[in-house]
């Protein structure tokens, strides 16, 4: 009798345990060690770029560790005041990026992670997963200049623009990859990967983009990085959900499977959509298992094109997402 209720408990501990959602909690420390990472990475880069490379294809590995070192030199935007001894230059090459600016980004990776990741459904997305995706969206232009004194290209009216209020909104569609936010808020907040008081007017204003396809989609606009970078990670977490949900339904373990096959679908199905994301991976499936290697790793000597086709996009970002992996960027 001892002898069950002591298997009963360790059974009700083990549950409670799987339950519990996954934080990221973080301390300035190890945003510290985050840029410290990245500070130091680029000695290991070069031959992890060359080997994954070799498997993933020509330029599939991009340089966005980099980003987060706080040691970078960027193309700066002058202040009104510089252009005022200076008008005929728009921006100086050569400054130091403002360590705190950087510390903050990286704050909102981890931050959307953890949000995101109190889903009822248990799924759990990673600060890489969130960064390395949104990157690969677009939110890369955000970093590569910076103005000096402000926000970051605050005056590239595409990407972001100012409301009569002087509150900068940054663009869903064109910086986070978030095509169909608007049609999708309410369903990602009955999941719980969007937190329910994520309001419309508030944090994001729907609106009209016109996609790759020449088709109108219902996008958003944030009212600022945190929230968009928030509402990126809700939808990584949304697509990684529909991923594992569709392959139990084609009778496929989610213990068979890699974390580098749960990466590279979750992102087909972020960029395709799950309806086409589906469609691919059924091809793949045969006997309770995904047959999907030389999809995933695309053609040793063959160069990746970015933008062109969801497999070259998802090969680009599982082979970065690798390298900043093995190079130990986030802690």
């Amino acid at each position: 009798m001892k002898n069950k209720i002591l298997i009963i408990i360790i059974i009700t501990v083990i549950l409670f345990i799987s339950i519990i959602p996954v934080t990221f909690a973080y301390t300035d420390n190890d945003i510290e060690k985050v840029m410290n990472n990245a500070a130091t990475a680029s000695s290991s880069f070069s031959s992890i770029k060359t080997r994954l490379e070799g498997e993933y294809g020509i330029d599939s590995v991009r340089y966005w560790y980099m980003y987060l070192n706080p040691n970078r030199k960027a193309n700066c935007f002058l202040t009104d005041e510089e252009i005022k001894t200076a008008p005929n230059d728009k921006y100086v090459t050569g400054r130091i990026i403002d360590r705190n600016k950087i510390k903050t980004l990286i704050k909102y990776f981890y931050d959307s992670a953890e949000s995101a990741s109190k889903n009822k459904y248990n799924i759990k997305v990673t600060p890489t997963e969130v960064y390395v995706i949104t990157m690969g969206e677009g939110f890369i232009i955000m970093l590569e200049s910076y103005k000096k004194y402000g926000t970051w290209l605050e005056h590239y009216s595409y990407y972001c623009y100012k409301d009569r209020t002087g509150n900068i909104w940054t663009s869903g569609f064109a910086l986070l990859g978030v095509d169909h936010f608007s049609d999708e808020a309410s369903i990602l907040k009955a999941g719980g990967f969007l937190r329910q008081d994520f309001k419309e007017g508030r944090e994001y204003r729907p609106t009209i983009r016109i996609n790759e396809k020449k088709k109108k989609v219902q996008s958003a606009d944030f009212s600022n990085f945190k929230v968009g970078i928030e509402a990126a990670g809700a939808r990584i977490a949304w697509s990684k959900y529909l991923f594992l949900r569709d392959i139990k339904s084609l009778g496929v373990q989610e213990s068979s499977i890699s974390d580098d096959q749960i990466f590279f679908w979750t992102y087909y199905y972020f960029n395709a959509g799950s309806g086409n994301g589906k469609s691919a991976l059924s091809k793949f499936v045969s006997n309770g298992k995904i047959n999907d290697q030389l999809f995933v790793m695309g053609k040793s000597g063959t160069t990746v094109k970015n933008g062109c086709k969801a497999r070259d996009n998802s090969i680009m970002r599982l082979a970065t997402y690798k390298s900043i992996k093995e190079l130990n960027i986030f802690v």
